[in-house]
């Protein structure tokens, strides 16, 4: 629609006369909060940063959360992301010492201003859409609360996702969490992240976010990441 307007605006008036064309007009107002918790990345995160702000949907917000790095994290973001960090779009919090993944990402939410939250690690990048396609999803759907898409493993050429089945979820886990996205209220009623686990805390988060309400999956690779060693 956006590219319509501007390149063929008699189609674009045409096209938004259908009412059911002309609700994806709101698609630019569904606002995103991503969260990204980090510790030591400073070698990788630049990459991560910049897959998040080349996404086409422009109504979002990354909120990195430093857990107390020692090395040059600080130093990295400020260098190749200033401008950004001076627009807003981008908005560091640098903890004093490590709090642990669970709390950092919990202390990330605490300071999202949209409705909808995502993530994405210091080490993945996503792919430029996500957002978007994301957005026009939650028009689509707008009795939903969660909605996730598939990641490829770069090195093997697998991906992982698949439609939701309850009784699965329970057995394992494959919805990612970098393609995962749900409305901010959901923290409040179910709570975030558990500080008392130790691992699995991205399972564990979407079993109880989901046990009210099958989410709804979007059949696309949006994130690429890697489990080479030497990556």
């Amino acid at each position: 629609l956006e590219w319509l307007g501007i390149n063929a605006p008699a189609v674009y008036q045409a096209a938004i006369s259908d009412l059911n064309i002309a609700r994806f007009l709101d698609t630019g107002r569904i606002g995103f909060s991503m969260i990204m918790p980090t510790r030591n990345r400073a070698w990788c995160i630049s990459d991560a940063i910049r897959s998040a702000m080349q996404q086409t949907h422009q109504n979002f917000e990354l909120i990195i959360v430093d857990d107390g790095s020692d090395d040059d994290t600080a130093e990295v973001i400020r260098r190749d992301f200033g401008a950004q960090l001076n627009s807003g779009t981008l908005r560091y919090v640098q903890l004093p010492e490590s709090t642990g993944v669970c709390s950092a990402r919990n202390i990330g939410i605490a300071h999202a201003r949209y409705d909808w939250i995502t993530y994405l690690d210091s080490d993945n990048q996503l792919r430029s859409n996500f957002l978007t396609v994301t957005a026009n999803a939650i028009i689509q759907q707008p009795g939903k609360d969660c909605f996730y898409g598939r990641i490829i493993n770069r090195s093997t050429g697998r991906m992982v996702g698949r439609g939701f089945v309850r009784k699965d979820i329970l057995w394992g886990n494959y919805i990612d969490l970098g393609v995962f996205a749900h409305r901010k209220s959901l923290i409040q009623r179910f709570g975030g992240f558990d500080p008392d686990l130790r691992r699995l805390v991205d399972w564990d988060l979407i079993i109880r976010l989901t046990a009210h309400q099958e989410p709804f999956f979007i059949p696309q690779v949006f994130l690429d990441y890697s489990d080479d060693e030497e990556d």
